[in-house]
Protein backbone atom coordinates (compact mmCIF):
# COMPACT_ATOMS: atom_id res chain seq x y z
CA UNK A 1 0.00 0.00 0.00
CA UNK A 2 2.67 2.41 0.75
CA UNK A 3 4.27 4.09 -2.18
CA UNK A 4 8.34 4.30 -3.01
CA UNK A 5 9.62 7.42 -1.68
CA UNK A 6 6.44 8.33 0.80
CA UNK A 7 8.44 9.24 3.90
CA UNK A 8 11.30 11.33 1.87
CA UNK A 9 7.79 13.16 0.14
CA UNK A 10 6.36 13.91 3.39
CA UNK A 11 9.71 15.26 5.22
CA UNK A 12 10.34 17.21 2.11
CA UNK A 13 6.72 18.68 0.79
CA UNK A 14 4.50 18.77 4.00
CA UNK A 15 4.82 22.69 3.78
CA UNK A 16 4.06 22.36 -0.26
CA UNK A 17 0.96 20.44 0.06
CA UNK A 18 -0.90 22.17 3.01
CA UNK A 19 0.04 25.52 0.78
CA UNK A 20 -1.54 24.50 -2.10
CA UNK A 21 -4.73 22.73 -0.84
CA UNK A 22 -7.19 25.24 -1.95
CA UNK A 23 -5.46 25.87 -5.29
CA UNK A 24 -6.28 22.33 -5.97
CA UNK A 25 -9.77 22.47 -4.76
CA UNK A 26 -10.31 25.59 -7.16
CA UNK A 27 -8.87 23.77 -10.06
CA UNK A 28 -11.09 20.74 -9.00
CA UNK A 29 -14.58 22.82 -9.08
CA UNK A 30 -13.32 24.49 -12.19
CA UNK A 31 -13.01 21.21 -14.34
CA UNK A 32 -16.63 20.31 -12.68
CA UNK A 33 -18.40 23.06 -13.97
CA UNK A 34 -17.65 21.66 -17.96
CA UNK A 35 -20.05 19.20 -16.36
CA UNK A 36 -23.31 20.16 -15.99
CA UNK A 37 -25.90 18.34 -13.50
CA UNK A 38 -22.72 17.89 -10.53
CA UNK A 39 -23.25 19.62 -6.87
CA UNK A 40 -19.85 21.63 -6.59
CA UNK A 41 -20.20 21.37 -3.01
CA UNK A 42 -20.29 17.40 -2.71
CA UNK A 43 -17.16 17.47 -5.14
CA UNK A 44 -15.43 20.26 -3.10
CA UNK A 45 -15.97 17.18 -0.22
CA UNK A 46 -14.68 14.21 -1.97
CA UNK A 47 -11.81 15.70 -3.63
CA UNK A 48 -10.73 17.40 -0.05
CA UNK A 49 -11.05 13.61 1.24
CA UNK A 50 -8.76 12.34 -2.05
CA UNK A 51 -6.50 15.15 -1.33
CA UNK A 52 -6.16 14.37 2.05
CA UNK A 53 -5.36 10.76 1.26
CA UNK A 54 -2.74 11.24 -1.28
CA UNK A 55 0.20 10.95 1.50
CA UNK A 56 -0.99 8.72 3.84
CA UNK A 57 0.87 5.35 4.22
CA UNK A 58 -2.37 3.34 4.16
CA UNK A 59 -5.85 4.96 2.45
CA UNK A 60 -9.25 3.96 2.27
CA UNK A 61 -9.28 3.81 -0.79
CA UNK A 62 -12.47 1.93 -0.99
CA UNK A 63 -14.41 4.28 0.70
CA UNK A 64 -12.77 6.86 -1.61
CA UNK A 65 -14.54 4.63 -4.26
CA UNK A 66 -17.67 4.88 -2.86
CA UNK A 67 -17.74 8.88 -2.31
CA UNK A 68 -17.06 8.94 -6.00
CA UNK A 69 -19.26 6.50 -7.60
CA UNK A 70 -21.86 8.05 -5.55
CA UNK A 71 -21.53 11.60 -6.67
CA UNK A 72 -19.88 11.02 -10.42
CA UNK A 73 -22.82 8.05 -10.57
CA UNK A 74 -22.71 6.70 -14.79
CA UNK A 75 -19.64 9.61 -14.97
CA UNK A 76 -16.67 6.93 -14.70
CA UNK A 77 -14.56 8.43 -17.52
CA UNK A 78 -15.35 12.31 -16.41
CA UNK A 79 -14.64 11.38 -12.42
CA UNK A 80 -11.19 9.66 -13.67
CA UNK A 81 -10.13 12.38 -15.84
CA UNK A 82 -11.60 15.01 -12.93
CA UNK A 83 -8.96 13.37 -10.60
CA UNK A 84 -5.76 13.29 -12.87
CA UNK A 85 -6.13 16.37 -14.41
CA UNK A 86 -6.43 18.17 -11.30
CA UNK A 87 -3.80 16.05 -9.57
CA UNK A 88 -1.12 16.85 -13.11
CA UNK A 89 -2.48 20.74 -12.38
CA UNK A 90 -0.91 20.21 -8.76
CA UNK A 91 2.44 18.23 -10.13
CA UNK A 92 3.19 21.27 -12.49
CA UNK A 93 2.99 23.46 -9.66
CA UNK A 94 5.21 21.08 -7.16
CA UNK A 95 7.63 20.69 -10.08
CA UNK A 96 8.45 24.79 -10.11
CA UNK A 97 8.62 24.84 -6.24
CA UNK A 98 10.66 21.32 -5.68
CA UNK A 99 14.26 19.97 -5.96
CA UNK A 100 13.47 17.42 -9.42
CA UNK A 101 14.95 14.52 -7.27
CA UNK A 102 11.26 14.06 -5.18
CA UNK A 103 9.50 14.47 -8.74
CA UNK A 104 9.47 10.90 -9.12
CA UNK A 105 8.07 9.79 -5.32
CA UNK A 106 4.91 13.01 -6.63
CA UNK A 107 4.62 10.27 -9.54
CA UNK A 108 4.44 7.36 -7.67
CA UNK A 109 2.11 8.90 -5.22
CA UNK A 110 0.19 9.57 -8.03
CA UNK A 111 0.67 5.94 -9.70
CA UNK A 112 -1.01 4.50 -6.36
CA UNK A 113 -4.11 6.36 -5.81
CA UNK A 114 -4.97 6.00 -9.52
CA UNK A 115 -4.29 2.46 -9.39
CA UNK A 116 -6.62 2.01 -6.54
CA UNK A 117 -9.26 4.15 -7.96
CA UNK A 118 -9.56 3.07 -11.17
CA UNK A 119 -9.34 -0.93 -10.56
CA UNK A 120 -12.13 -3.40 -8.45
CA UNK A 121 -12.11 -2.82 -4.79
CA UNK A 122 -9.12 -3.76 -2.70
CA UNK A 123 -8.76 -5.85 0.53
CA UNK A 124 -5.96 -2.63 1.75
CA UNK A 125 -3.03 -5.67 2.07
CA UNK A 126 -0.08 -5.36 0.93
CA UNK A 127 -0.26 -8.13 -1.92
CA UNK A 128 -2.84 -6.31 -3.82
CA UNK A 129 -0.14 -3.24 -4.74
CA UNK A 130 1.74 -5.75 -6.56
CA UNK A 131 -1.00 -7.42 -8.36
CA UNK A 132 -2.50 -4.25 -9.25
CA UNK A 133 0.60 -2.93 -10.38
CA UNK A 134 0.83 -5.97 -13.05
CA UNK A 135 -2.66 -5.39 -14.34
CA UNK A 136 -1.72 -1.37 -15.29
CA UNK A 137 0.69 0.20 -17.54
CA UNK A 138 2.96 2.27 -15.38
CA UNK A 139 1.85 5.54 -14.93
CA UNK A 140 5.30 7.44 -14.72
CA UNK A 141 5.64 5.96 -18.82
CA UNK A 142 1.78 6.99 -19.52
CA UNK A 143 2.33 10.82 -18.16
CA UNK A 144 5.64 11.32 -20.17
CA UNK A 145 5.38 9.35 -23.34
CA UNK A 146 1.60 8.74 -24.28
CA UNK A 147 -0.24 10.67 -26.94
CA UNK A 148 -3.12 10.59 -24.84
CA UNK A 149 -5.31 13.61 -23.60
CA UNK A 150 -4.35 13.63 -20.10
CA UNK A 151 -0.32 13.90 -21.11
CA UNK A 152 -1.02 16.83 -23.48
CA UNK A 153 0.52 19.92 -22.12
CA UNK A 154 -0.34 23.75 -22.29
CA UNK A 155 2.35 24.27 -24.95
CA UNK A 156 1.89 21.30 -26.96
CA UNK A 157 -1.71 22.41 -27.31
CA UNK A 158 -0.31 25.66 -28.60
CA UNK A 159 1.91 23.71 -31.17
CA UNK A 160 -0.74 22.32 -32.65
CA UNK A 161 -3.14 25.87 -32.85
CA UNK A 162 0.06 26.84 -34.33
CA UNK A 163 0.31 24.30 -37.18
CA UNK A 164 -3.78 25.21 -37.85
CA UNK A 165 -2.86 29.37 -38.15
CA UNK A 166 -0.10 28.29 -40.33
CA UNK A 167 -2.46 26.38 -42.63
CA UNK A 168 -5.25 28.42 -42.48
CA UNK A 169 -7.64 25.79 -41.16
CA UNK A 170 -10.49 26.63 -39.96
CA UNK A 171 -11.11 25.65 -35.99
CA UNK A 172 -14.99 24.22 -34.69
CA UNK A 173 -16.30 25.78 -31.70
CA UNK A 174 -19.00 24.29 -29.86
CA UNK A 175 -20.80 25.93 -26.45
CA UNK A 176 -23.98 25.99 -24.89
CA UNK A 177 -26.37 28.93 -24.69
CA UNK A 178 -28.92 28.21 -22.37
CA UNK A 179 -28.44 24.93 -22.55
CA UNK A 180 -28.86 24.78 -26.45
CA UNK A 181 -25.66 23.68 -28.50
CA UNK A 182 -24.36 26.86 -30.72
CA UNK A 183 -21.31 24.98 -33.24
CA UNK A 184 -19.83 27.34 -36.00
CA UNK A 185 -15.98 27.44 -37.20
CA UNK A 186 -13.58 30.49 -37.13
CA UNK A 187 -10.08 31.62 -37.84
CA UNK A 188 -6.58 32.24 -35.60
CA UNK A 189 -6.02 35.30 -37.28
CA UNK A 190 -3.37 35.88 -34.53
CA UNK A 191 -1.30 33.97 -31.74
CA UNK A 192 1.56 34.30 -29.15
CA UNK A 193 3.44 32.08 -27.13
CA UNK A 194 0.54 32.20 -24.42
CA UNK A 195 -2.14 32.79 -26.83
CA UNK A 196 -4.42 32.65 -29.68
CA UNK A 197 -6.91 35.25 -31.37
CA UNK A 198 -10.04 34.06 -33.38
CA UNK A 199 -12.49 35.74 -35.73
CA UNK A 200 -15.53 34.16 -34.96
CA UNK A 201 -19.53 34.83 -35.49
CA UNK A 202 -21.24 37.30 -33.00
CA UNK A 203 -23.58 34.27 -31.93
CA UNK A 204 -20.45 31.78 -31.02
CA UNK A 205 -18.58 34.81 -28.78
CA UNK A 206 -22.13 35.32 -27.16
CA UNK A 207 -22.43 31.41 -26.37
CA UNK A 208 -18.64 31.41 -25.21
CA UNK A 209 -19.45 34.49 -23.08
CA UNK A 210 -22.32 32.83 -21.80
CA UNK A 211 -20.10 29.85 -20.61
CA UNK A 212 -17.18 31.71 -19.61
CA UNK A 213 -15.05 29.20 -21.32
CA UNK A 214 -13.96 28.74 -25.20
CA UNK A 215 -14.86 24.74 -26.22
CA UNK A 216 -13.15 23.24 -29.62
CA UNK A 217 -13.85 20.42 -31.33
CA UNK A 218 -11.13 17.68 -32.57
CA UNK A 219 -9.91 17.70 -35.93
CA UNK A 220 -7.51 16.17 -38.31
CA UNK A 221 -4.53 19.19 -36.74
CA UNK A 222 -6.17 19.23 -33.59
CA UNK A 223 -6.05 15.58 -31.82
CA UNK A 224 -8.17 16.55 -28.77
CA UNK A 225 -11.11 19.04 -26.88
CA UNK A 226 -9.61 21.96 -25.73
CA UNK A 227 -11.34 24.24 -23.29
CA UNK A 228 -9.99 27.84 -22.83
CA UNK A 229 -10.67 30.88 -20.56
CA UNK A 230 -11.89 34.39 -22.59
CA UNK A 231 -8.72 36.71 -21.96
CA UNK A 232 -10.38 39.72 -24.35
CA UNK A 233 -12.66 40.37 -26.90
CA UNK A 234 -14.03 42.71 -29.53
CA UNK A 235 -17.23 42.91 -30.60
CA UNK A 236 -17.21 45.63 -32.78
CA UNK A 237 -13.82 43.29 -34.70
CA UNK A 238 -15.89 39.98 -33.87
CA UNK A 239 -12.40 38.58 -32.66
CA UNK A 240 -12.19 36.88 -29.24
CA UNK A 241 -8.40 36.13 -27.61
CA UNK A 242 -8.45 32.57 -25.71
CA UNK A 243 -5.23 31.43 -23.18
CA UNK A 244 -5.31 29.08 -20.22
CA UNK A 245 -5.79 25.90 -22.69
CA UNK A 246 -6.73 22.48 -21.41
CA UNK A 247 -7.21 19.25 -23.03
CA UNK A 248 -10.90 17.28 -22.47
CA UNK A 249 -11.52 13.49 -22.82
CA UNK A 250 -14.99 14.70 -23.89
CA UNK A 251 -16.97 17.56 -23.91
CA UNK A 252 -21.01 17.57 -22.30
CA UNK A 253 -22.17 19.66 -25.17
CA UNK A 254 -20.85 16.97 -27.84
CA UNK A 255 -22.29 14.24 -25.55
CA UNK A 256 -25.56 15.09 -25.40
CA UNK A 257 -28.26 12.72 -27.99
CA UNK A 258 -30.91 15.76 -27.52
CA UNK A 259 -30.05 19.47 -26.64
CA UNK A 260 -32.56 20.10 -23.49
CA UNK A 261 -34.25 23.31 -23.06
CA UNK A 262 -35.97 24.95 -20.53
CA UNK A 263 -39.76 25.39 -20.19
CA UNK A 264 -41.89 28.63 -21.84
CA UNK A 265 -43.50 28.98 -18.62
CA UNK A 266 -43.72 27.52 -15.02
CA UNK A 267 -44.70 24.01 -15.36
CA UNK A 268 -46.09 21.72 -12.80
CA UNK A 269 -45.11 17.87 -12.55
CA UNK A 270 -46.07 15.36 -10.22
CA UNK A 271 -43.79 12.92 -9.54
CA UNK A 272 -44.98 9.26 -8.65
CA UNK A 273 -42.59 6.32 -7.42
CA UNK A 274 -42.84 2.66 -8.18
CA UNK A 275 -44.84 2.45 -4.31
CA UNK A 276 -47.30 4.58 -5.68
CA UNK A 277 -46.28 7.66 -3.50
CA UNK A 278 -46.21 11.24 -5.35
CA UNK A 279 -44.73 14.48 -5.13
CA UNK A 280 -45.31 17.62 -7.05
CA UNK A 281 -42.04 19.66 -8.64
CA UNK A 282 -40.69 22.47 -10.93
CA UNK A 283 -39.81 21.26 -14.35
CA UNK A 284 -36.25 22.29 -15.19
CA UNK A 285 -35.38 21.06 -18.34
CA UNK A 286 -37.12 18.90 -20.83
CA UNK A 287 -35.25 17.19 -24.15
CA UNK A 288 -36.53 14.08 -26.57
CA UNK A 289 -34.58 11.83 -24.20
CA UNK A 290 -35.79 12.26 -20.74
CA UNK A 291 -36.27 15.83 -18.39
CA UNK A 292 -35.17 17.36 -14.93
CA UNK A 293 -37.64 18.11 -12.11
CA UNK A 294 -36.60 20.28 -9.00
CA UNK A 295 -38.48 18.67 -5.57
CA UNK A 296 -38.35 18.90 -2.12
CA UNK A 297 -38.93 15.20 -1.61
CA UNK A 298 -36.89 12.61 -2.92
CA UNK A 299 -39.82 9.62 -2.69
CA UNK A 300 -37.19 7.65 -1.70
CA UNK A 301 -35.82 7.54 -5.06
CA UNK A 302 -32.13 6.54 -6.03
CA UNK A 303 -30.21 5.79 -9.50
CA UNK A 304 -31.84 3.61 -11.58
CA UNK A 305 -35.38 3.45 -9.96
CA UNK A 306 -38.85 4.06 -12.19
CA UNK A 307 -40.95 7.07 -12.13
CA UNK A 308 -43.77 8.26 -13.98
CA UNK A 309 -43.74 11.97 -14.81
CA UNK A 310 -47.34 13.78 -15.14
CA UNK A 311 -47.57 17.60 -16.75
CA UNK A 312 -48.86 19.96 -19.28
CA UNK A 313 -46.72 21.89 -22.47
CA UNK A 314 -48.36 24.86 -23.79
CA UNK A 315 -47.17 26.74 -26.83
CA UNK A 316 -48.81 29.57 -28.40
CA UNK A 317 -49.65 27.72 -31.69
CA UNK A 318 -51.18 25.04 -29.94
CA UNK A 319 -55.56 25.03 -29.05
CA UNK A 320 -55.30 23.11 -25.99
CA UNK A 321 -52.09 22.56 -23.37
CA UNK A 322 -50.84 18.56 -24.17
CA UNK A 323 -51.18 16.44 -20.90
CA UNK A 324 -48.07 14.37 -20.85
CA UNK A 325 -47.27 11.35 -18.99
CA UNK A 326 -43.84 9.43 -19.57
CA UNK A 327 -42.46 6.12 -17.80
CA UNK A 328 -38.88 7.31 -16.84
CA UNK A 329 -35.41 6.12 -14.94
CA UNK A 330 -33.87 8.36 -13.15
CA UNK A 331 -30.34 8.63 -13.88
CA UNK A 332 -28.79 10.69 -10.61
CA UNK A 333 -30.60 12.67 -7.93
CA UNK A 334 -28.69 16.02 -6.96
CA UNK A 335 -29.16 17.76 -3.38
CA UNK A 336 -28.91 21.46 -3.75
CA UNK A 337 -29.53 22.55 -0.08
CA UNK A 338 -32.90 20.52 0.53
CA UNK A 339 -34.02 21.13 -3.02
CA UNK A 340 -33.71 17.71 -5.14
CA UNK A 341 -33.15 17.71 -8.58
CA UNK A 342 -34.31 14.46 -10.24
CA UNK A 343 -32.20 13.68 -13.67
CA UNK A 344 -34.49 11.19 -15.76
CA UNK A 345 -34.20 9.11 -18.76
CA UNK A 346 -37.52 7.89 -21.28
CA UNK A 347 -37.66 4.01 -21.37
CA UNK A 348 -38.93 5.10 -25.33
CA UNK A 349 -38.89 7.50 -28.13
CA UNK A 350 -40.60 10.18 -27.02
CA UNK A 351 -44.02 11.53 -28.17
CA UNK A 352 -44.20 13.55 -31.38
CA UNK A 353 -45.30 16.77 -29.53
CA UNK A 354 -42.45 16.41 -27.04
CA UNK A 355 -40.28 16.96 -30.40
CA UNK A 356 -42.00 19.62 -31.32
CA UNK A 357 -42.25 21.79 -28.08
CA UNK A 358 -38.37 21.30 -27.76
CA UNK A 359 -38.00 22.45 -31.26
CA UNK A 360 -39.76 25.46 -30.87
CA UNK A 361 -38.02 26.40 -27.33
CA UNK A 362 -34.81 25.77 -28.81
CA UNK A 363 -35.90 27.79 -31.87
CA UNK A 364 -36.53 30.43 -29.19
CA UNK A 365 -33.39 31.10 -27.35
CA UNK A 366 -31.67 31.09 -30.51
CA UNK A 367 -33.94 33.80 -31.58
CA UNK A 368 -33.00 35.18 -27.65
CA UNK A 369 -29.47 34.92 -28.76
CA UNK A 370 -30.39 36.39 -31.95
CA UNK A 371 -31.72 39.50 -30.10
CA UNK A 372 -29.05 39.99 -28.09
CA UNK A 373 -26.78 40.29 -31.21
CA UNK A 374 -28.83 43.30 -32.42
CA UNK A 375 -27.90 44.95 -29.36
CA UNK A 376 -24.35 44.62 -30.56
CA UNK A 377 -24.65 45.45 -34.02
Amino acid sequence: MEFDGREELVMSSEDFFEENKENFLHFCEKLAKCELGLNLKQIRRVMENVYDSFLIKEPNFNGLKDDIQAIFAFRDDFARYLITRSFLHLFSLYMQEKSSKHHLHFINALDRMLTHINNEPVDNDEDDEEETSEQNTNFVDSIFNSPSSLSVKHNDILDFFEKIYELNEDISFLNLYKDVPIKSKGKIIAMDDETITCQLELMQILAIMEEKNAFTLKSDHLPNFTKSDVLKFDLLNLTIQLGNFSTLDAMPASRRMHPRVHPNVTTIVTLTNESGESARGLLYDISNGGLGVLATDTLGCSSGNKIKAEFELELPEWEEHLKVTQDLEVVILLNNNGTYRFCMKDTKEADEKIKEFTKHRELDTQKDLEECIHKYI
